[in-house]
């Protein structure tokens, strides 16, 4: 629904143009990886950690501490060389929908 917002609402102004670009691409890319990998697996620890909306019994801190695996050694080493590689400190380097969409999950 960002994607489609951002298009309809604000065209070029969070996004790349939509079309066959390399900048289009490498949005779209890291929009969806934003909006599905990375909240799929936060929503993981937001069930199951300390906490979380499951109830206590209900909870598997296999599923945390494997979540949180995954991130440490997957998920934040590709945030983290994407920045700096971009100048500003957003992930394309300036200001997006994506930015938007990756403050919601890690706020």
């Amino acid at each position: 629904i960002v994607q489609f917002l951002v298009d309809a609402l604000a065209p070029g102004l969070l996004a790349p143009a939509a079309g066959p670009t390399v900048k289009r691409a490498e949005f779209e890319k890291w929009l969806w990886f934003t909006g599905s990998s990375m909240d799929q697996m936060l929503w993981q620890l937001r069930l199951h950690d300390q906490g979380g909306v499951l109830p206590k019994k209900e909870r598997d801190q296999r599923v945390v501490d494997r979540t949180k695996t995954k991130w440490r050694e997957e998920v934040e080493p590709q945030l983290v060389a994407q920045l700096a590689r971009q100048p500003g400190g957003f992930i394309l380097g300036e200001f997006s929908a994506v930015d938007c969409v990756l403050g919601h999950c890690i706020r």
